[in-house]
């Protein structure tokens, strides 16, 4: 009588240990999407995160700038069709405060970061020859 019982242990412990094994399957979420954000900034540059629609830019941006050890307010970044996503408060077209569904982002969207360049020159780099 032992035997059998031994055996439902046995089968008990496999059971178990085969169900640690299995891994829950993720449920896809729409709600949910995947951006990557690449900076001409440094080698190592795309950062990828997994956020809500509902979040706000600037919650992405300014988590992209701890991991990157830099002021996220001095890059520039451009959406997936270039067109530039704004940060300053001051401005009217101010999209830091939108959520990435109301900048239209979608899964696996990619934007692209670059450093602020501050000045820069006419065609002859701020130079004027004399008439």
């Amino acid at each position: 009588q032992a035997f059998p019982q031994l055996g439902c242990r046995l089968m008990s412990q496999i059971k178990t240990d085969s169900q640690e094994d299995v891994k829950p399957q993720v449920v896809s979420n729409p709600e949910v999407i995947q951006i990557k954000i690449k900076s001409n900034h440094d080698s190592d540059s795309a950062v990828i995160f997994k956020v809500k629609l509902t979040s706000k830019f600037a919650k992405v941006a300014e988590a992209w700038g701890k991991q990157k050890g830099v002021d996220p307010t001095q890059f520039r970044f451009l959406g997936p069709d270039g067109v530039r996503i704004h940060h300053k408060s001051d401005s009217a077209s101010c999209h830091w405060g939108m959520t990435l569904k109301e900048l239209g982002l979608e899964d696996e969207d990619e934007i692209s970061a670059m450093k602020e360049q501050v000045g820069g020159g006419g065609a002859l780099g701020g130079r004027r020859e004399a008439p």
